[in-house]
């Protein structure tokens, strides 16, 4: 009789833990996958189905405006908007102007350029632009025309990866 005992509460111990990881096993099934599929379809959703549509597409050489005097020119290919959330693609809309010689950073889109003074620090092998008026963004410039622009938006950041010419 005692050995009966043992073996329903051994069983019922058993059952429980099935049961248990039946459930899980289920509940993982039915939530949404995390590839790189599920990515694409939100950022297809994102754009109103325009597939490509996060890259920057400005034809620079056919602006409304003249385009400032600059010795680099620097041309995104990534965006990023990262809040308390995470982090998600957006589409590149500014390009940036470097005026080496008179140290002011133009950042450009459709619309004519905005000027900044600058002060430019080494880093390692790195060059860091920043603005002499408190602004909310920097860039720093590798040595083989790389750059990132970091720009604060609110209590978002924007984060852009390019290459300069």
């Amino acid at each position: 009789m005692e050995k009966l005992k043992e073996y329903k509460y051994i069983i019922g111990i058993g059952l429980v833990v099935l049961g248990v990881g039946f459930y899980w096993y289920t509940s993982q099934q039915s939530q949404p996958q995390t590839g790189k599929e599920g990515v694409n379809e939100e950022v297809d959703e994102f754009l109103g189905g325009v597939k490509g549509g996060l890259t920057f597409d400005i034809d620079v050489s056919a602006l409304s405006y003249q385009l400032p005097l600059y010795t680099k020119i620097c041309l995104p290919e990534t965006k990023q908007q990262c809040s308390e959330t995470g982090c998600k693609p957006v589409k590149p809309t500014v390009f940036i102007l470097y005026d080496e010689n008179n140290s002011i950073v133009y950042r450009c889109d459709n619309k004519p350029c905005d000027s900044y003074n600058v002060v430019s620090n080494e880093s390692g092998l790195f060059t860091i632009l920043e603005p002499i008026e408190a602004r909310a963004f920097s860039i720093k410039l590798s040595l083989d025309n790389k750059y990132i622009e970091t720009v604060g938006f609110g209590l978002d950041t924007l984060v852009s990866h390019g290459t300069c010419k």
